[in-house]
């Protein structure tokens, strides 16, 4: 009976420890790249349903990342890597994201041909 306890409380402890205490980071936005909070997005398995969606889209970088894309699970936020010299539309990959069964909350993307950040609201607008 106490080695079964014993087993139950290291099980627990593992799972435990294995959640993030830190807070959020920030994340800086890269050339060329766009950084959007996805709500509800909490396992890899979650993300691939996003990932197949986007890498349809014909200004996805696939060579870049993960195939263009690569979640932070624990920031809920997805990376995806933009074409040079194509533009974007970011009502598609919202809409990528959606069809993923998410929620997009907002959007920040970088080209390299401007210096400013672009702003996104939940709407892609």
């Amino acid at each position: 009976m106490k080695q079964y306890l014993a087993i139950i409380i290291s099980f627990t402890a593992l799972f435990l420890l294995s959640f993030p205490i830190s807070a959020k980071k920030e994340t800086s936005v890269k050339p060329n790249q766009a950084v959007i909070t996805v709500s509800g997005a909490v396992c890899s398995y979650c993300t691939f349903g996003i990932q197949k969606k986007l890498t349809k889209l014909p200004f996805i970088d696939t060579d870049k990342l993960n195939k263009g894309s690569l979640m932070d699970i624990e920031n809920q936020r997805l990376t995806v890597a933009i074409k040079p010299s194509v533009a974007i539309d970011m009502q598609l990959i919202y809409k990528a994201i959606r069809d993923g069964g998410y929620e997009p909350q907002g959007a920040s993307v970088t080209r390299s041909n401007i210096n400013d950040t672009i702003n996104y609201d939940e709407q892609g607008q």
